[in-house]
């Protein structure tokens, strides 16, 4: 006989044994163990999944916290900032200032208000208060 043939004739036998030791440790539908292993493989899996779907909530929910937290701290500047322009649109429309950047800019109260029309008559001045001079 060959040494090749030899040699492939042993491996073959070899590779026969290992394919029934394989076979015979490989659990079948019928045998009870390999239904608790299927089992327990279903439970881990499930037990993953949870754990999983759990901790992507909760990084979820510290998201949606985060965004609502900065929302609100959007929401309390801007009303800061409201207050401020409303107090700022209030002394821009102080009266008494505007006077003072009148005189700043040189403009004075008229003397009298002339009407031309049908009647040439100089009405007096209005003085500062809103009054009219007698």
């Amino acid at each position: 006989m060959n040494p090749i043939s030899v040699a492939v004739a042993r491996v073959s036998s070899h590779a026969r044994n290992q394919v029934a030791l394989v076979r015979d440790t490989v659990p079948t539908a019928d045998d009870p163990n390999s239904i608790v292993l299927v089992r327990a493989g279903h439970a881990a899996i499930l037990v993953l999944v949870t754990m999983f779907l759990t901790i992507w909530m909760r990084l979820d929910s510290r998201d949606a916290a985060r965004e609502l937290q900065i929302a609100r701290d959007q929401l309390a500047a801007a009303r800061q900032e409201q207050r401020q322009l409303l107090v700022e649109r209030a002394m821009l429309r102080d009266p008494a200032r505007l006077r003072e950047v009148a005189r700043g800019m040189g403009l004075t109260p008229p003397r009298a208000v002339i009407h031309v029309g049908p009647s040439d008559v100089a009405l007096p001045a209005v003085s500062e208060d809103g009054e009219g001079t007698p």
